[in-house]
């Protein structure tokens, strides 16, 4: 791909919009090249009786032949694990999220960081009236990590979102 336009200038206090209609994002232009990509993606479950244990692995790495470098926008490696519990109408779920730095950079790439990220999700789903009712509830970064996402275009302006509380409300008819 082609880079146009200077764009952001990080650390400085302001932005040039003038690069296009998008404002300061870079516009790429796709170019066709050889490139071999390849990888592992393990995963597991292990069910208890009212609970279960998962999980699952990433590890990919992808080559730009025509250049001999690592090829644009592969993500880090990273390792999910859930904990999942159901005890009558509550089901629970513990996520621990291990993301390795990423520094196996493409063209116009910037390192990034590993991070770890601890999440809780839960549900209670009750019947009434032939109506099933659920609350979800997910509590996301429960740490506060701050970390940037490898394949976030904006990720020179911007971590991912901090510590988040979301609460849904469900009606099945």
């Amino acid at each position: 791909s082609t880079k146009i336009g200077d764009g952001y200038v990080p650390g400085s206090d302001w932005i040039e919009w003038g690069s296009g209609p998008i404002g300061w994002l870079y516009k790429y232009k796709l170019i066709g090249l050889e490139a071999t990509i390849y990888g592992f993606e393990p995963s597991f479950t292990f069910d208890l009786k009212s609970s279960k244990i998962s999980c699952n692995g990433s590890i990919i790495r992808g080559i730009n032949m025509d250049d001999d470098i690592p090829l644009s926008y592969m993500p880090p490696d990273q390792l999910r694990i859930q904990y999942e519990n159901n005890y009558l109408f509550l089901t629970n779920t513990f996520e621990t999220i291990f993301v390795s730095s990423q520094n196996r950079l493409g063209e116009f790439e910037t390192e990034t960081g590993g991070y770890n990220l601890v999440n809780y999700f839960g549900s209670y789903t009750i019947s009434k009236n032939d109506k099933m009712h659920k609350i979800i509830f997910q509590f996301k970064n429960i740490l506060n990590e701050s970390y940037y996402n490898h394949l976030s275009k904006i990720k020179m302006i911007m971590p991912e979102a901090g510590r988040s509380f979301n609460i849904n409300y469900r009606i099945y008819f």
